[in-house]
């Protein structure tokens, strides 16, 4: 049962890493210099240089995938999916604004 979950938490982890580490690496390649983004002349801002953003894309993406082995299991899995819907606005939100549309 606990080698289970070790495997269950380092599939998670290993997918948030590397989707994280895809969003950085096509952010790097790209040099994203929009004009709909302010990352360093911005009031609230604390960077030099410009920053990777959607990093809670990767999160999201760990999340939904933590989700996955708990529908074998018939009565827990609405809980979760419950969980995922919760969190789904406030991704939305978060998401929009690191694009630059608020």
């Amino acid at each position: 049962m606990l080698n289970d979950f070790t495997i269950d938490v380092s599939l998670v982890f290993a997918v948030a890493f590397l989707s994280n580490l895809a969003i950085i690496l096509c952010f790097a390649r790209r040099k994203s210099t929009t004009t709909r983004r302010n990352d360093t002349k911005a009031v609230q801002s604390s960077h030099v240089i410009p920053v990777a953003r959607i990093g809670g894309l990767s999160v999201m993406i760990a999340l939904a995938f933590a989700t996955l082995p708990f529908f074998e299991t018939t009565n827990s899995w609405p809980n979760y999916l419950l969980l995922l819907l919760s969190v789904l606005p406030v991704f939305l939100i978060g998401f929009c604004e690191d694009l630059g549309f608020f």
